[in-house]
């Protein structure tokens, strides 16, 4: 194996900007720093095996097309292999031509060995720096939910075993040691961030992946009973980061200001029930209402109910407050 010194990736702002802001997201810390050299060798060493699956599914597609086209087995076989070095990474549409910013890191054993790997299979005429450039666009180009899966993927491996198997894990929950028992691992509506839904002491628990930390397998079973089922299913279709909160109803009227900034604010966005005559009927929990509608201030005018006007009312008025 190689031994590597210090490597150096140019990238946009684009890339290097979203590369940070997801090393604050993941908690990748040392001390008050971000943890820039673990970060990037977490990415490589779990997003570079995923490139590398899908890299060879679309050689395995060119082979079947070219034998198709009367090419015999052999020569489709080369004339993938030559293509693979381009397959093995995806083709990321906004990217920005200038590199004008740049990371480093000091790779560790694991990471070194897919280091050998990719000299020796995957660049052909470019350099380590330029390819390891274009395995940061490609990550960048995911959806928040995709990234978090990736970086954290020793965990979703250890809790898919888990639930595949019929298994509890050992996390540490509410700074404890604790058996828990997974249920479903899955993204919020707008895939922004991934949950694990599960159960302990008959409490059901909807946990960001991202804040588990280390969590391992255990030998003590977990089989979920129907009705238990049915209640987890129903904090997945409700929407994991608003379960625990009571529904509401309310009724709404827009400025003509607000109708724009409904149709662009989609974040958090509760199920609209009803529009007629210019009144919007909305549904959904107490939180996300309210953390949904406070972003319109004066734009919008809760009709109905006063106790939800209220409660806006005094948000805005304690902001005031503390800002005069």
């Amino acid at each position: 194996m190689k031994n590597y010194e210090k490597i150096k990736i140019n990238l946009s702002y684009r890339t290097y900007s979203l590369l940070l802001s997801d090393m604050e997201r993941f908690l990748f810390y040392r001390g008050e720093e971000v943890n820039k050299n673990k970060f990037l060798n977490t990415l490589i060493s779990h997003y570079y095996p995923f490139l590398q699956k899908e890299a060879k599914s679309n050689q395995e597609k060119v082979i079947s097309t070219l034998e198709e086209n009367n090419i015999k087995h052999t020569k489709a076989f080369l004339l993938s292999e030559q293509l693979l070095p381009y397959m093995s990474l995806k083709a990321a549409s906004f990217l920005e031509k200038k590199k004008n910013f740049s990371l480093s890191f000091r790779p560790t054993k694991l990471t070194s060995q897919y280091l050998d790997y990719m000299e020796e299979h995957d660049l052909k005429n470019r350099s380590l720096s330029d390819y390891l450039r274009h395995l940061c666009d490609c990550y960048a180009s995911l959806l928040p939910s995709e990234r978090e899966y990736l970086i954290f993927y020793d965990r979703v491996k250890t809790i898919e075993d888990a639930i595949k198997e019929g298994y509890c894990i050992k996390i540490l929950l509410d700074k404890k040691k604790v058996l828990f028992r997974p249920y479903f691992l899955t993204s919020t509506k707008e895939q922004l961030y991934m949950y694990l839904i599960g159960e302990k002491d008959k409490v059901i628990y909807s946990l960001h992946l991202y804040k588990l930390g280390d969590c391992y397998l255990s030998s003590c079973p977990s089989k979920f009973l129907k009705e238990e089922k049915e209640e987890m299913d129903k904090v997945i279709e409700k929407g994991v980061d608003y379960f625990l909160s009571e529904k509401m109803s309310i009724k709404v009227k827009f400025t003509p200001k607000g109708k724009k900034m409904l149709r662009t604010y989609w974040h958090n966005r509760p199920e609209l029930l009803l529009e007629q005559d210019g009144i919007y009927v909305f549904e959904g929990p107490k939180l996300q209402m309210f953390n949904y509608f406070v972003q319109f201030g004066k734009e919008v005018n809760i009709l109905y109910p006063s106790s939800f006007k209220k409660k806006l009312y005094r948000f805005y008025h304690e902001s005031c407050v503390s800002f005069s």
